[in-house]
């Protein structure tokens, strides 16, 4: 504002000043003749003062022009600081959010390889539980399968026992084929027919019917003894048969059936005192 009126009073000064001497030229150009030396000493007069006019105008609108231009500096200094600190401030706070959208960004990140890293435990837990689970039943069934064998040999092998035993019983109570002895005298020819129960082994000079397998029970020999005594009845039964059919023959011949009658009587019949184990 006090700019525009020093620039204003300085134009109308200047215009007042061109006008008077364009005034003053013509006056003397007019009074030329008569008045050469006096207008010649006024117009110096007034060339002086309007310098002077001027150089005061100048000097104050320097002066305010200065603390103008110190005001207005100062005022764009601090327009200058404010929007330098506003900058600042934005700059920091754009900072600010950076970080922060970083930190979150690293906190997310950190709990994404945290929760990955537990799924990842998680299943390695899954498959080494079941892989132990495998393993575990793959053992049992192993052993169940070994224990299933085992129980099988065993029960093969008490068949087999089972078999060797009755093999056993069936052994020592076979009947031998039966064999005929002639008795003949002079008067009667008696033959005899004997079954016996061969023994497995013999011992002194007699034969007698011994049983080795020592699972054999009182029921098995009460079987020998009546196989024993049935085949004594029998061989009664056919001596009397044989007697009524067969006719009569020499007497050398009777001799020696009464031999081997003997002979086979003594092997068949135990002697009182062997017995048998």
């Amino acid at each position: 504002m006090l700019y525009s009126k020093s620039i204003l009073i300085f134009s109308l000064s200047l215009l007042v000043g061109i006008i008077s001497t364009y005034h003053l030229k013509n006056s003397d150009q007019d009074n030329l003749a008569n008045h050469g030396n006096l207008n010649h000493e006024y117009r110096a007069i007034i060339n002086n003062d309007i310098n002077e006019f001027l150089s005061q105008n100048f000097q104050k609108e320097s002066k305010t022009d200065v603390v103008l231009r110190e005001k207005r500096q100062a005022e764009g200094m601090r327009a200058r600081r404010r929007r330098q600190e506003r900058e600042r401030m934005r700059r920091r706070k754009l900072q600010q959010e950076r970080l922060r959208h970083q930190r979150q960004k690293q906190k997310m990140n950190r709990k994404r390889q945290q929760r990955k890293r537990r799924e990842q435990q998680k299943k390695r837990r899954e498959r080494k539980r079941k892989e132990f689970a495998r393993r575990r039943r793959q053992r049992r069934m192993r052993q169940e399968a070994e224990r299933r064998r085992r129980l099988e040999r065993i029960r093969q092998g008490q068949e087999r026992q089972k078999i060797e035993e009755e093999r056993r019983r069936s052994s020592t109570t076979t009947t031998t084929r039966a064999r005929t002895t002639t008795r003949r005298t002079t008067r009667r020819t008696t033959t005899v027919r004997v079954t016996t129960t061969r023994p497995p082994t013999t011992t002194e000079s007699h034969v007698t019917t011994t049983t080795k397998s020592r699972t054999t029970t009182s029921a098995e020999k009460q079987t020998t003894e009546t196989t024993k005594s049935q085949t004594t009845a029998l061989s009664e039964k056919q001596t009397t048969e044989t007697t009524k059919n067969q006719p009569t023959t020499s007497p050398n011949k009777e001799t020696s059936s009464t031999e081997d009658e003997s002979k086979a009587t003594s092997e068949l019949l135990p002697t009182p005192g062997v017995t048998s184990s």
